[in-house]
């Protein structure tokens, strides 16, 4: 039997350093590929018209999971500077299919080599068996929290208004302003400013402007009366002195039928430093809390190892 006690930090350092490369590669291909005028979103479009072929722009959106509107949003923008087009779907007459041109093609070989010169820079020496490892180590990681079966879950749609709470370094609310388009806002709610600095900053690099920031005040968020479909709170309820009183003040930014979705560490579940903090809660303890705050149960998920992912509507307050 593996010795979980070992492991878990290692696990912790991989994730760090995955982060780190991340903000790092992000950094580097803005500045290597600067001379293209290309945002990161509208790059990736092309990357993968490249890799997989002509696409439907539902089935671009589909893989992200981004609204179809904010794919056909970077559709229009690349079609405009040449590098895409729109041809005739048979099986389709509303989606056309999408299809790099031969200027598309040439940029995309283009960023190829620019990439691959930067890499051969590096002089870092890397054998392909270590590569294969390493994608199975980052594929086996990154569905563990299955964040796109999260989204998915929550069915937002375009034109929705949804808040997230306690938005840290921003990945549910670029997904969140992805999906519900530009007749739709996304509320990034945080304490602390510079959090909602680096999600601000992250928006303007992909187009995204339907995002709205805010800084949470103890159970005050300022967040518009009766305005809200979703609120979504990954991580946040334990961290909460009084979850009753955040919760039933946020009942007023709800719309009628407006749902809460509360996702949390269970006790025993997560890596060390959630154990070792007390950084869960037990769902019996949420549920009452909810319950005693105005809320009813709608809906229970269990996908996610180690965490309870529950969503709730407005009811009537018991105490």
């Amino acid at each position: 039997m593996k010795d979980r006690q070992h492991e878990e930090p290692a696990i912790e350092v991989l994730v760090d350093e995955v982060v780190a490369l991340y903000h790092l590669l992000r950094v580097i291909a803005a500045r290597i590929h600067s001379g293209t005028g290309l945002t990161a979103a509208m790059r990736g479009i092309l990357r993968g018209l490249d890799r997989l072929g002509p696409q439907t722009v539902p089935q671009m959106a589909r893989a992200r999971p981004v609204s179809r509107q904010y794919i056909q949003a970077l559709v229009n923008r690349l079609q405009e500077e040449g590098y895409v087009e729109t041809t005739a779907n048979p099986a389709h007459k509303r989606s056309g299919i999408v299809r790099l041109t031969r200027r598309g093609e040439t940029l995309i070989e283009a960023m190829r080599r620019t990439e691959a010169h930067f890499l051969e820079g590096l002089g870092i020496d890397i054998d392909g068996e270590e590569i294969k490892d390493a994608i199975s180590v980052l594929r086996r990681l990154r569905r563990g929290n299955m964040p796109e079966k999260i989204v998915e879950s929550l069915q937002v749609q375009p034109g929705y208004v949804v808040a997230d709470i306690g938005s840290g370094g921003g990945y549910f609310t670029l997904k969140f302003a992805g999906k519900v388009g530009e007749t739709g806002k996304v509320y990034a709610v945080d304490t602390k400013p510079q959090y909602l600095d680096f999600i601000r900053r992250r928006a303007e690099q992909e187009g995204l402007n339907n995002i709205y920031f805010l800084v949470a005040k103890g159970s005050e968020t300022g967040l518009p009366e009766a305005s809200l479909d979703l609120v979504f709170a990954r991580n946040v309820f334990h961290h909460l002195p009084e979850p009753v009183e955040f919760f039933r003040n946020l009942k007023r930014a709800l719309k009628p039928d407006g749902r809460v979705a509360i996702i949390d560490h269970a006790p025993g579940g997560g890596f060390g430093f959630v154990r070792l903090f007390k950084h869960h809660t037990p769902v019996e303890v949420i549920l009452q809390e909810m319950k005693r705050a105005g809320y009813l149960l709608v809906k229970s998920f269990d996908f996610l190892p180690g965490q309870t992912f529950n969503l709730f509507k407005k009811g009537d307050v018991v105490d």
